[in-house]
């Protein structure tokens, strides 16, 4: 699917599948569309009138065999597992230089064994 057609999701959705819809067309994340139609929705009557408007006028999906939910979720736990190979790169780092400490007698085994479990947050 190309980024720019919307199209409402049932999978996953609360309502009608707008939110779902727009993040899976690369407009933003689905909590941060539920949140603005929700809080400008106690303000505004605006924003209520446009989710329902877009609820009648964005097609719902056709099944055809791919989960678009699954794609969001894959899309969402890729950027997360890219944060966490830099986080496990630093812990590595952080256990080879107390390693380092410990091989170079400036530290005891004790000591290192302690900054390794605050390291791994084993506390």
């Amino acid at each position: 699917m190309e980024s720019s057609s919307l199209v409402r999701i049932k999978e996953g959705s609360w309502i009608s599948g707008v939110c779902t819809g727009l993040s899976y067309a690369d407009k933003g994340n689905t909590i941060a569309w539920r949140l603005a139609f929700s809080i400008g929705g106690l303000f505004f009557l605006f924003p209520v009138a446009i989710y329902f408007v877009m609820a009648i006028v964005i097609p719902l999906k056709k099944g055809d065999g791919t989960d678009p939910v699954d794609s969001i979720a894959i899309r969402e736990t890729s950027k997360v597992a890219a944060g966490s190979n830099d986080s496990m790169q630093s812990l590595e780092t952080k256990l080879q230089r107390i390693e380092e400490m410990r091989s170079n007698s400036l530290i005891s085994d004790e000591e290192a064994q302690k900054l390794r479990s605050k390291a791994l947050d084993l506390d």
